[in-house]
C-alpha cells in the first residue's frame, strides 16, 4: 500500500516495460523487487498528467521519484519592495522558507541571462535587480540605460510602473483564468483554474453540458496544491496555449 513511484506516459504499457522489462540497473532491480501492484489513471492531456504527477510526488514522496522530491537546489526569481518604495528583483537559490518565485531556473547562468533580458526590455535598474552592489549609481546609469532609480533620481512610482509590467510578463502574478485542453475521450475537455495567480484545481467536463456557462465548472474541479512546480507547468502551457484555449477572468486583459 505504499506508493513508491509515479510516472506519466502516452503509453503506460511501454513505459512499464522500459522501467521493469529491459532495464538492467540496480535501481530497476530494486524497484522490481518492491512492486506489489501497479495502477494507472487516464488524464487525457499532458497538462493534467504533469499536475497530477507533481501533486502525487509532493504528497507521497515516493522513494523512486528522487528528482521530483528534491528541494532547495533550484534558483528562483523573487520580488520585494525596498525601504524607499522601489520594486526590486532578486535571483537566489531557493529553500523551503521562500515564497512562490516569479520563475525558476536550473542554473545561475540561465537566471542571469533571463534577468539581463528583462532589465534591458523594461529599462530596469541594475541595483534594484541586485546585479550591482558597489553603491551609488549603477553602471547602466553611467551609460544612460538607467533613469536614476538607484540614486533616487527617478521617482519610485514611475519606476515601479515598468517593474510591474516586467513582473506581469513572466509570472502568473494576479491573473485569473481558465486553461482548457483535451479531455480523456472525444466528448469531453479538461480545464485548469487559476485565481489571483494561485492554482485552484483541474477537472473534466462535457462542453455540451456547460453550454457556455463557465461558472458550472467550479463544481467539477478537483483541488490540487499550488506549488512552484505546478506554477512552472502552468506558465509553460500558458505560453504556448492555442487561440481560444484560455479565458481570462480578470476585468483587464493580460499584460503583453
Amino acid at each position: 500500500g505504499v506508493l513508491i513511484y509515479v510516472g506519466k506516459s502516452v503509453n503506460i504499457r511501454h513505459r512499464i516495460q522500459q522501467h521493469l522489462g529491459t532495464a538492467k540497473t540496480v535501481r530497476a532491480g530494486e524497484m522490481r523487487s518492491r512492486i506489489a501492484d501497479i495502477s494507472y489513471e487516464i488524464t487525457g492531456s499532458e497538462l493534467i498528467a504533469l499536475l497530477v504527477e507533481t501533486e502525487e510526488i509532493k504528497k507521497s514522496k515516493p522513494v523512486f521519484n528522487r528528482a521530483g522530491r528534491r528541494s532547495g537546489n533550484q534558483i528562483g526569481l523573487f520580488t520585494y519592495e525596498n525601504g524607499d518604495g522601489y520594486i526590486c528583483l532578486m535571483v537566489k537559490r531557493m529553500n523551503s522558507t521562500d515564497g512562490m518565485p516569479l520563475s525558476t531556473f536550473t542554473n545561475s547562468d540561465e537566471s542571469r541571462m533571463f534577468l539581463d533580458r528583462l532589465m534591458e526590455k523594461y529599462d530596469l535598474c541594475q541595483t534594484l535587480c541586485n546585479l550591482y552592489t558597489s553603491g551609488g549609481a549603477c553602471f547602466h546609469y553611467e551609460i544612460k540605460k538607467c533613469f536614476g532609480a538607484c540614486i533616487g533620481e527617478e521617482p519610485a512610482d514611475t519606476y515601479n510602473t515598468r517593474a510591474q509590467k516586467a513582473i506581469d510578463s513572466i509570472g502568473l502574478s494576479t491573473k485569473s483564468f481558465l486553461l482548457f485542453d483535451k479531455g480523456r475521450n472525444n466528448t469531453e475537455k479538461s480545464v485548469v483554474k487559476v485565481v489571483n495567480g494561485k492554482l485552484i484545481g483541474y477537472g473534466f467536463f462535457d462542453p455540451n453540458s456547460v453550454d457556455g456557462n463557465i461558472s458550472l465548472l467550479d463544481d467539477l474541479l478537483i483541488a490540487c496544491s499550488d506549488n512552484r512546480d505546478a506554477q512552472q507547468i502552468i506558465r509553460s502551457f500558458l505560453a504556448k496555449a492555442r487561440p481560444g484555449s484560455v479565458i481570462y477572468l480578470n476585468a483587464e486583459s493580460p499584460a503583453d
